[in-house]
């Protein structure tokens, strides 16, 4: 509630407030996404420096996987985010070019940020089915037991999401009755 506040009040507005961001982030053990994930006006070198033992976790995917399913979710399922994520990644619009190469951008800076501190960054290619992901979180983590097996969890189904674009379906053709005469 406390970074939904933050995110729709100053940080949306333009008054983005570092303090502010580093006072709310010290009452939590961890936060993902917005604003967090601000790629206009990053939040992580801020709080790596405010947090020197912080780890942080970089979820990627390959473009070409990436903006189909961010086009599908601006353009269908979430159309009134459009400008939300348009400002998150620091573009004008919702274009193909402008947000693909924003989130390369982006990716790029943040590796580039923690190259010289490696043990802090942990890149998640999600897409990536060699991986096992659970493995390298827990050990990036430092968790020896109760390590989860098997497939991150998804939350967000493709198919539901190909479904809310889909234009509706016309009713069934109607079946005229025929009337036969008897004779």
């Amino acid at each position: 509630a406390d970074a939904a506040a933050l995110w729709s009040g100053a940080w949306k507005t333009g008054a983005r407030d570092l303090g502010a961001v580093v006072e709310l982030a010290r009452r939590y053990d961890f936060f993902q996404d917005s604003p967090w994930c601000d790629a206009a006006a990053p939040l992580y070198p801020a709080l790596a420096a405010a947090f020197p033992d912080a780890r942080f976790v970089l979820t990627v995917r390959p473009v070409a996987a990436w903006w189909p399913s961010v086009k599908r979710w601006l353009g269908c399922v979430k159309p009134s985010k459009r400008r939300e994520y348009a400002d998150l990644l620091g573009v004008a619009a919702v274009e193909e070019r402008a947000f693909t190469d924003a989130y390369a951008r982006h990716n790029a800076a943040v590796a580039a940020f923690f190259a010289d501190a490696p043990e802090r960054l942990l890149v998640v290619d999600l897409t990536d089915p060699a991986r096992d992901h659970w493995r390298d979180l827990c050990a990036f983590f430092g968790v020896r037991a109760g390590c989860p097996a098997g497939a991150l969890p998804h939350r967000h189904n493709q198919r539901k999401k190909a479904d809310a674009c889909a234009p509706p379906r016309a009713p069934p053709p109607r079946r005229r009755r025929s009337r036969a005469r008897r004779r």
